[in-house]
Parts: structure tokens; sequence; C-alpha cells
């Protein structure tokens, strides 16, 4: 699995580079400005893990990423990037938390585990910059996962 997330990001930085006049390009310069499709992106309310973990829809993933201000801790989404919205989220202890809530995303469920390492927050506060970024994150994901899956098929 790490290879395949190891691929995605090879190809979406690979969608960042240049190339001159082609219209494939120019849509992947597009989307390499975080933030850009989800400007009113909100984080839900994050609590401590219980141990439940909600039934993912179609087109919605999980994710995890490191807490951006607390070590020792991830925060974990399931985040619907065609609705724009992260559905839920929760706080988790990088002991055995973590990888108990890695091992129950079902089989065949997509998942992004220590996605990405956010970039600094911006002035003012608030958390919502990390709502656009995961779900920027997400998208970006779908998309490198449908285009592997069309050059897939005969």
């Amino acid at each position: 699995m790490k290879r395949w997330i190891t691929a995605s990001c090879v190809l979406a930085l690979a969608a960042c580079q240049t190339e001159p006049n082609t219209a494939a390009t120019r849509q992947g310069l597009e989307e390499c400005n975080p933030g850009g499709n989800y400007p009113d992106a909100k984080l839900p309310k994050l609590a401590l893990w219980t141990g439940q973990t909600p039934q993912a829809g179609p087109g919605q993933l999980f994710m995890d990423q490191k807490d951006p201000y607390t070590a020792g801790r991830h925060w974990a989404f399931l985040v619907d990037p065609g609705a724009g919205t992260i559905v839920w989220g929760a706080i988790l202890k990088d002991d055995k938390q973590l990888s108990t809530f890695r091992a129950l995303v079902p089989s065949g469920q997509p998942m992004i585990g220590d996605c990405c390492r956010p970039p600094p927050p911006p002035p003012g506060g608030g958390d919502d910059w990390i709502a656009r970024n995961v779900l920027e994150d997400a998208l970006l994901y779908s998309q490198v996962r449908d285009v592997g899956a069309g050059n897939a098929d005969p």
C-alpha cells in the first residue's frame, strides 16, 4: 500500500511540472493551488477517538495526518471531496489507537495514512486551513486514483 501511495504522490507531483501547450498540464497546474477548490471548508469538531469509525459512503475516503499542534497525536478524517466536506473527524493517540484505526478501515476503502505534511498555519488563527488542505489532498488522491484505474482498464 505504501508503494501505491508513493506512486500517487509522484504522479501528483508530475502533474505540477510544466510541459508546453498541453491542456492536461494546464489543468494539473491549476490543481496545484492548495485551498483553491474549497475556500469555505470547515473542520468538524474533533474529540478523542472512542473506537467507533463511521461507514464510508461512495466517493468518501479515510485520511489521517499528524496533529500539527501536539506531538504524539494524529487527526483522523472521513472526507468527501466531491461534496467538499469533512464528514467526521477524531483525535488519535499515536500508540495503539492509530494502528487500530487504520486496521478498522474496511478492505477496498481508500485510506491515506500520514498523507501529507500540512503547511504552516496562516496568520489569524483558526483551524479551517486544515479542512481546506485535507480536502485538497483527498481530491488530488481521488483524481490520481481515477486516472490510474482508467489506465489499468484494457
